[in-house]
């Protein structure tokens, strides 16, 4: 009897052992499998609303449905010189989690590396379109913009998506206002 119990503490040590090393290399290798797996950024809805003002004319946006990632166009109408201290603010919740609120003027977006460099390449009329103030009058264009990662890190949790941008003069309202919703996740690669 009493090596019967031995055993069975012997079998149970191994089966805990086993256990341990299992979990822990499912943990492991689903940690090394993220890290390898592309972030991937999809916008599903788009909402642009507009308010009468001198400096914008009606904007408006389309999204485009691709595998992995959905596309953007945009098209933007500036009636007049948009002032210097016209402001953007960009709200940003991914998966329930508040992210920390930017707020700078229009101008100051310009350097923005991450998701506005992506918009400047890209912006029609290519000879016009803004790279730097001041934004002068004229018709912009985004066609299918697709969100470039480089200096996003590929640490995002996954998860929904919802933002919010706001573009407003000091100490008035929004005249544009872009609402969003999409996820966030790490698309396996296939095994082709």
């Amino acid at each position: 009897m009493g090596n019967t119990s031995i055993n069975n503490a012997i079998l149970n040590k191994m089966l805990c052992s086993t256990l341990f090393v299992l979990l822990f290399s499912s943990v492991l290798i689903g940690s090394l499998t993220r890290a390898d797996s592309p972030l991937v950024i999809n916008v599903e809805t788009l909402e642009i609303t507009n308010k009468p003002n001198d400096y914008m004319g009606d904007w408006s946006g389309m999204i485009h449905k691709n595998d992995p990632e959905n596309t953007i166009s945009l098209k933007m109408i500036i009636k007049s010189t948009v002032p210097d201290n016209m402001m953007v603010k960009l709200t940003v919740n991914i998966g329930g989690t508040d992210m920390p609120e930017s707020t700078t003027t229009l101008c100051g977006t310009m350097s923005d590396k991450v998701i506005v460099a992506g918009i400047l390449e890209v912006g029609k009329p290519e000879d016009t379109f803004p790279k730097e103030c001041p934004i002068e009058e004229g018709v912009y264009e985004v066609i299918e913009y697709h969100i470039k990662k480089d200096n996003i890190p590929s640490t995002l949790p996954d998860g929904k998506l919802v933002g919010h941008i706001e573009i407003y003069m000091p100490g008035e309202g929004p005249i544009v206002k872009i609402d969003f919703q999409g996820d966030i996740s790490h698309k396996m690669p296939s095994m082709g």
